[in-house]
């Protein structure tokens, strides 16, 4: 009897060592481990005129969900958003209108498998910022309806999404890794809000430096990119009345590994690989940017390698040496020509503006000046694309530049 009673305690004290260890993981703040995280975001805004907004004393914050990462959210935004001396008012439900700015913040997928020595998730966040507090348009942002944006003069939206990958390995409770979650999250958020939206223009200074930290920043060169590698090496200088306050800047790096974009998991090469990045800034904002005229820094996907609108014509020169021309389809006399040469096999001259492109030579013919000569002036004659590579900025100099060349094949 005696030995069943002792069992019987025994067998009790055990349950309650196992329900206890289980809640301190569940319900216990602690952590032992290492976490590797990676963070991608994408933001639009939306202004109307001429505007100057710093985050007021006072921000209207909603976050919409429930559960223990809805929650870690909410109080590590008003953490950090306090530690920056905003004074947050916590909104319980999500009102159409607020009297003052507003940041509403949504996860749209939440992808978390949990375990106390190897944990891993992937989320979505949607943010949003109204310098009026309108907050209309965020279910339609939020189901990813394409809407046409109208806002009241002197204002400005924000819409962002971040995609976040972990993996964490070590001891960890299942409310550190959630508080963890969003400390990453809420860093990503707070440098994105307009903290000062200055309205007068951007310097070229400026600019290349956003157009800096955006490489730096870009998913590509931050998995394997060579921090000692990355160097500006050209800005070019667009129409000014096509292009106020706009610069392009093209910047050369490498990377330890072959391929684009975040490459974990995938199978790539372990070779150093030189990459060209062209970032157009216009009045402080990332308009398009390129790596190697393949990669869409902005969508993370490959650009198609035909461009719609252009014919595409391969000419070769003197040297035997090849290069593709893509012509505007608005350049109907310069097709014109190109097609007859290909057909008599003539050579004529060939040419228009040069600006700097990722191929063998390091430059094409702008696609929208091409010509076709019988006669031009001999100081714009080059005898080859390679003489024209060893003097680029030269050649550039002169404005319109031809070679001598025949048409060997129309590829489009």
């Amino acid at each position: 009897m005696e030995r069943r009673v002792k069992f019987a305690v025994a067998s009790i004290l055990v349950f309650v060592i196992v329900v206890c260890s289980a809640s301190a993981f569940l319900f216990l703040d602690f952590k032992v481990a290492t976490s590797e995280t990676v963070v991608n975001s994408e933001v639009g805004t939306y202004r109307s005129g001429q505007l100057e907004i710093k985050l007021a004393s006072e921000l209207h914050v909603f976050v919409e969900g429930e559960g223990g990462l809805t929650e870690e959210l909410k109080s590590t935004l008003t953490e950090k958003l306090r530690g920056r001396g905003v004074e947050v008012l916590m909104s319980e439900s999500l009102k159409e209108k607020y009297g003052r700015q507003a940041l509403v913040v949504a996860l749209l997928d939440e992808k978390v498998s949990y375990n106390p020595l190897y944990t891993a998730s992937a989320l979505e966040v949607l943010f949003f910022y109204s310098s009026d507090g309108n907050t209309t348009y965020f279910d339609a942002f939020k189901s990813g309806e394409q809407v046409t944006v109208e806002i009241g003069l002197g204002n400005l939206l924000m819409k962002g999404t971040l995609t976040l990958a972990d993996t964490t390995r070590g001891v960890i409770s299942l409310k550190a890794y959630h508080r963890h979650l969003a400390e990453e999250a809420v860093e990503n958020i707070i440098q994105r809000l307009p903290w000062k939206w200055k309205p007068e223009p951007v310097s070229e200074e400026e600019s290349l430096g956003i157009a800096l930290e955006f490489v730096s920043n870009s998913p590509t060169f931050r998995f394997d990119g060579m921090e000692e590698t990355l160097e500006h090496v050209q800005t070019f200088y667009p129409e000014i009345a096509e292009c106020p306050h706009c610069w392009e800047f093209a910047f050369t790096f490498k990377c330890r590994h072959s391929g684009y974009g975040n490459r974990t998991g995938q199978m790539v090469l372990e070779v150093i690989t030189p990459h060209t990045a062209h970032i157009v800034v216009q009045e402080g904002e990332v308009m398009s940017a390129t790596i190697d005229c393949k990669w869409d820094m902005i969508k993370q996907e490959m650009i198609q390698s035909q461009t719609p609108g252009f014919r595409e014509f391969l000419v070769e020169d003197n040297n035997g040496d090849r290069m593709v021309f893509q012509v505007s389809t608005s350049r109907q006399e310069a097709i014109e020509g190109l097609n007859e040469m290909s057909e008599t096999g003539e050579e004529k001259w060939v040419g228009g503006e040069i600006e700097r492109f990722e191929n063998e030579f390091g430059f094409r013919f702008k696609p929208d000046t091409i010509l076709v000569a019988e006669v031009t002036a001999e100081g714009l004659q080059a005898s080859s694309y390679r003489y024209i590579q060893q003097d680029f900025d030269y050649w550039q100099g002169l404005g319109t530049i031809y070679v001598l060349g025949k048409v060997v094949e129309v590829l489009k």
